[in-house]
């Protein structure tokens, strides 16, 4: 499953083995224009920015230029856009996940005897709306957000491929 980092942050190299497509320096700064967000904005505002977000995970955009199609879109920021980017992605048949992951305390020694601790944020995976999915797109019960297994069958076990 590809993966695009729709998010103001860099992929990490766990989230990047996972499938995750960091955009270029270019067009990252495009997309935190969009995440971000200077004064109180409209209901429209918000619509039109969640609709260029999703546009480019389709590869539908003409201002970011051309990214790929992809399956799913990692997502993050403020969270009054989350709910319309959710929307426009499903609009656009791409699968809106947000990073799950999990906080280490790591403890240093100085020579000093001090001790810095440092939390590390290691990637566990994607939730998505209807719940988990691992980093094929599959659910606990290996069925994809279309409700659909890796063998063409949905959920009552019709065929879905036709064939």
């Amino acid at each position: 499953m590809r993966i695009l980092n729709l998010t103001q942050h860099p992929a990490t190299a766990d989230q990047l083995s996972a499938g995750v497509v960091d955009l270029s320096a270019d067009q990252r700064t495009i997309v935190s224009r969009w995440l971000t967000f200077d004064e109180v904005p409209s209901a429209s505002t918000i619509t039109t920015r969640a609709k260029l977000l999703a546009q480019a995970a389709a590869d539908d955009s003409i201002i970011i230029g051309e990214v790929g199609q992809f399956d799913a879109a990692m997502i993050g920021g403020a969270p009054y856009l989350m709910a319309p980017l959710e929307t426009a992605l499903r609009e656009a048949h791409i699968l809106p996940l947000y990073a799950f992951s999990t906080r280490e305390s790591v403890e240093t020694v100085a020579p000093d005897g001090s001790v810095t601790k440092t939390n590390v944020f290691r990637h566990g995976g994607f939730v998505g709306m209807e719940g988990y999915y691992d980093e094929r797109g599959y659910d606990a019960e290996g069925y994809d957000i279309e409700g659909v297994d890796r063998h063409g069958f949905d959920r009552t076990g019709r065929d879905t491929l036709g064939d």
